[in-house]
């Protein structure tokens, strides 16, 4: 993470990142085939934490934006840097899609257009997430609680009661 707020994804090399790591090139290749799988890894590990977090048991079927609000404003310097308005490259695109893959699992089932609806709310969570983290004092909380406000406005209030299950 250190490396990651002082350079560009793109700009790192599989070399300097087992360096910085402390470890052989030879050792992170066996775990990884190149950097690009190492971030796939990360963003996975992300979903399972969200996912893991978000209880199933209450009504909320987009109940993943409160853990990874959270996540998200704990880590506020590395998500600007790497996924935030500014950002460019692989780590936005790999985070959008993320994104849209947790909106549309909670959508689908409901919605024609959920494609292009996922990709809406992807896009206007990472918007709205990079413009509060720019202004100090907002909290996950708030984030949350205003996306939600959004998502009322956009999808009505039955689409966020209703109980959506999905099995893993």
């Amino acid at each position: 993470i250190k490396l990651l707020r002082k350079r560009d994804w793109d700009r790192i090399g599989v070399k300097e990142l087992a360096s910085f790591a402390g470890i052989a090139r030879s050792t992170f290749y066996l775990h990884f085939q190149n950097k690009d799988e190492l971030l796939d890894a990360g963003f996975s590990s992300l979903r399972k934490f969200v996912l893991a977090a978000h209880q199933p048991q209450t009504d909320h079927r987009f109940g993943f934006i409160e853990p990874l609000a959270e996540h998200l404003f704990e880590n506020r310097e590395l998500f600007l840097a790497l996924a935030g308005t500014h950002a460019s490259g692989v780590v936005r695109s790999k985070f959008m899609t993320l994104l849209v893959g947790l909106f549309d699992d909670a959508i689908k089932d409901d919605r024609a257009d959920h494609e292009a609806l996922s990709r809406f709310l992807a896009g206007g969570f990472v918007e709205l997430a990079a413009l509060q983290m720019a202004k100090r004092g907002n909290t996950a909380a708030s984030f949350s609680a205003t996306f939600e406000h959004l998502l009322r406005a956009t999808l009505g209030a039955h689409h966020l009661n209703h109980v959506q299950v999905h099995a893993n």
